[in-house]
């Protein structure tokens, strides 16, 4: 089976949320009788190559396209133009996968020309949780005020498309409601660069400047320096772009804790080594629009984690695993990271229940088989 799969990230760099999910997908895939073709549609230029990528469940790699172009724009229409260029360079592909929802018109004029289904990927949709904007006191009325042709629009994308897939139950629920009955839950996976496709591999870190029994911080940069702030005992690391914005935050303060460490852009190996130093992750989201792939890549570590209730609630039975400790008041979290830091047997323990939650129900080849499975019902064998 062949697969063409568009969006606007580069994945050699995947240290975002979105770029991760993507390659940890396609690479699910390719792991597989699949063949995958990635085209990156907004590159800074023009390039070709293979993208390999790893896990403990093996290696394997696709390929990789960029286009250049002018930039990320926000208007699906804007990518029409690049049609004429993807039928020059692509062979037919037996369903294209479209994997950024700004790129929905592109894939499906591409899907008309070769006569393939086309199956969308939902996420990061926040004006479907418009119940949970609300309730934020961040929310402006302008955000609010573009809640009903969000929807709108959100339904028309998986109207246009044969399948869709989504991240969680819940989403899945809520475009069920809407009338979307082509929506089917695929929960993430997660796979790593290998060392030869990751661009971030250069960075030279010292991980051994960082001291050892670290808890790994992934939550809004308030939370982070204020449980650092009540447990000068315990270093916390926080990685990829959190890492630049709570440093640059902190340069506007007067006290700031010495035990937060910043790793921003890291590679995947680095990343791999940086955990066996961690001991524990704390995981918040107030506001989540999807699932946090922060606690899909510490399940796959087989790393604890104290969570949220919104965190917890977008994995289905994550929280029958015994890998989380769920608390939605962020006040107690420094006396229960004190409490866990002190029993390494619990944290043990916990490491082992994540990683075997992952292993029975995320792993690269049941996501895999989820995704045949989807593509089998709209006529792909």
């Amino acid at each position: 089976m062949k697969v063409l799969a568009l969006s606007i990230h580069d994945l050699r760099y995947s240290n975002h949320g979105n770029a991760r999910l993507s390659l940890s997908t396609l690479g699910a895939m390719a792991l597989g009788d699949t063949e995958v073709l990635y085209l990156n549609v907004a590159a800074r230029e023009d390039s070709m190559s293979r993208l390999y990528v790893r896990s403990r469940y093996g290696k394997t790699h696709f390929k990789f396209i960029c286009l250049s172009s002018d930039g990320i724009s926000q208007n699906p229409a804007s990518y029409l133009n690049l049609k004429s260029v993807i039928t020059e360079l692509c062979e037919a592909p037996h369903v294209i996968l479209c994997e950024d929802r700004r790129l929905v018109l592109l894939c499906k004029t591409l899907s008309i020309k070769y006569e393939v289904p086309i199956m969308l990927r939902l996420d990061s949709l926040k004006y479907l949780y418009y119940k949970d904007l609300l309730k934020s006191s961040t929310s402006k009325l302008s955000e609010l005020s573009k809640v009903p042709l969000a929807i709108a629009s959100y339904i028309a994308w998986t109207a246009i498309s044969d399948a869709a897939i989504c991240v969680s139950k819940y989403m899945e629920a809520k475009f069920r409601s809407l009338g979307c009955s082509n929506v089917r839950t695929v929960e993430p996976t997660f796979m790593l660069l290998d060392r030869t496709s990751d661009l971030l591999s250069s960075q030279r870190v010292d991980l051994n400047e960082l001291p050892s029994n670290l808890v790994l911080c992934s939550c809004p940069k308030k939370l982070a320096i204020y449980l650092a702030s009540k447990t000068p005992e315990v270093s916390y690391v926080i990685t990829g772009p959190s890492a630049f914005y709570t440093r640059e935050f902190l340069k506007n303060l007067k006290s700031r804790p010495r035990n937060l460490f910043f790793l921003w852009n890291i590679g995947d190996s680095l990343l791999e080594e940086l955990h066996k130093k961690v001991k524990l992750a704390v995981i918040a989201r107030p506001l989540l629009t999807g699932v946090s792939m922060t606690h899909v890549q510490e399940l796959y570590f087989g790393l604890p984690a104290i969570v949220d209730s919104n965190v917890a609630s977008s994995l289905n039975d994550v929280s029958r695993s015994g890998a989380i400790v769920v608390e939605d008041n962020y006040l107690k979290w420094p006396s229960i990271v004190k409490t866990l830091m002190r029993d390494r047997q619990l944290l043990e323990d916990m490491g082992v229940g994540g990683e075997r939650f992952f292993d029975k129900h995320l792993s690269p080849i049941i996501h895999a088989n989820l995704i045949r499975r989807i593509l089998s019902q709209i006529g792909i064998a």
